[in-house]
């Protein structure tokens, strides 16, 4: 059996000569069939490019694009809850907490259907869960979860995850509860 292999023969002339091996068959058919473009590997890089950057890279960009917007609503939960818990606690009643919630969220821009509520230890909740001890030394707790895109486009959001902000607040020992 004999093979056939690509050599320059100067003067950008290249030429095919014949080596010993079982593959010569195949050669000569893929150069009867595809020309001299048949024996050379090159023109793929390009390919490879487009399958990194949509494979690899593509996903990566996703997340770390994905995690500002993630650290953005949860600073904005954590300020909501200590805020709403700070109103309660002042006016000693939940209602007070409520106003200040919906006070920030659409300040924020959040959509009233994007944040849940829960007071004492309740689950977070569309409508705002739990009750509170109101009496000195109580610590009244809220826990807020907003609504966060993982990916936000012109078209619209993509996926999304739901974000916590927690927060506590004494009632004073000695304030006036009358």
């Amino acid at each position: 059996m004999f093979d056939l292999e690509r050599f320059d023969g100067g003067f950008g002339l290249g030429g095919i000569r014949v080596v010993d091996t079982v593959d010569a068959r195949l050669c000569l058919l893929a150069l009867v069939f595809g020309g001299d473009r048949a024996v050379r590997d090159d023109g793929h890089a390009a390919i490879e490019l487009a399958l990194a950057v949509g494979v690899l890279l593509l996903p990566v960009a996703l997340v770390v694009t994905g995690f500002g917007p993630w650290s953005e609503r949860r600073v904005e939960a954590e300020a909501i809850a200590a805020e709403a818990a700070r109103a309660a606690v002042l006016d000693l009643s939940h209602e007070a907490g409520h106003e200040m919630v919906s006070s920030m969220t659409s300040t924020l821009g959040i959509p009233a259907g994007l944040a849940r509520v829960g007071w004492c230890g309740a689950a977070p909740a569309q409508e705002p869960a739990g009750a509170c001890v109101w009496e000195r030394g109580a610590v009244v707790s809220i826990a807020i979860e907003l609504w966060t895109p993982l990916v936000d486009t012109p078209w619209g959001s993509v996926g999304g995850l739901w974000v916590l902000g927690e927060h506590s607040e004494p009632i004073d020992l000695y304030r006036s509860l009358g």
